[in-house]
């Protein structure tokens, strides 16, 4: 597997130093990689990275490097909505148009916006469900379409290049539309606490985390106006309780909460 050495933020190319050297989510692999953080904007990424064509190849091949053990299952067998889907769903003020979900997974939220009348392509390596609306690679949605909404839901910290695939989509973007996208933030009090033993990385299925800061300049410097960042967590707390389910609740509380950033972006095109 070749790698390559990334020392300059990916966000701000500020310098950094190491965090921490953690192990790769690979049981079978000895080697461990760096946690950097920039002393800039505060963004934390992995170094050595695989390029985007090897991470494709290995999300195509669900290889242990990059997904762990049953989670293309997990995806193909999602029937309800999560807590992100139902961010996203309560915040977009469309009632029709055009949808693009970049890592469509099992497809289960596209589907959701399909039986709504939206007209909706998927992007996912994994190609995980027979969907012909869903393609391997961005340059196989249709050139001629521009989206009202975009969905990046636990995208950008799989991507080598986060900066760039949302300047790449947001060519895809008609003028007014919305950006929904989550990712794990370094600013949550797990981050903080945990650092390197933080539940979310997780290399090389994760690779970037992000600050408030590395967000707003990533998202700024692509010309997309942030309408709302907030901390959630990917499972509510109450679901633990509700199912009696002690052991789960428990690891919800260690782990320290709300560590994913939720956030919605709008898109105008420059006149």
């Amino acid at each position: 597997m070749k790698k390559e050495v990334i020392h300059k933020c990916p966000i701000c190319s500020n310098d950094s130093g190491i965090l921490d050297r953690v192990p790769t989510i690979n049981l079978d692999e000895k080697e461990k990689v760096e946690l950097r953080c920039c002393h800039g904007c505060g963004h934390w990424w992995h170094s050595p990275i695989p390029s985007q064509a090897e991470l494709n190849e290995m999300y195509h091949a669900a290889s242990p490097f990059v997904v762990s053990a049953g989670a293309k299952e997990t995806y193909q067998n999602k029937n309800t909505l999560d807590n992100f889907q139902r961010y996203v769903i309560k915040h977009n003020c469309k009632k029709s148009g055009n949808y693009l979900e970049i890592g469509a997974g099992g497809g289960y939220l596209l589907r959701y916006f399909r039986s709504m009348n939206y007209n909706c392509y998927g992007v996912d390596p994994g190609q995980w469900v027979d969907d012909s609306s869903i393609v391997k690679r961005n340059n196989e949605i249709p050139e001629e379409l521009k989206f009202d909404i975009i969905i990046l839901q636990d995208v950008l910290e799989h991507i080598f290049d986060p900066v760039g695939l949302i300047n790449e989509i947001k060519n895809k973007a008609r003028d007014g539309s919305s950006f929904f996208c989550s990712f794990p933030c370094n600013d949550s009090r797990s981050a903080r606490i945990f650092k390197g033993k933080w539940a979310m990385v997780r290399p090389y299925g994760h690779l970037h985390y992000f600050s408030f800061n590395s967000t707003k300049k990533m998202f700024s410097d692509a010309g997309l106006m942030i309408q709302d960042m907030r901390l959630e967590q990917i499972t509510p707390i109450y679901k633990p309780l509700l199912a009696l389910n002690i052991r789960w609740f428990l690891y919800e509380l260690i782990k320290g909460g709300r560590d994913q950033m939720y956030l919605t972006a709008n898109y105008v095109r420059p006149s």
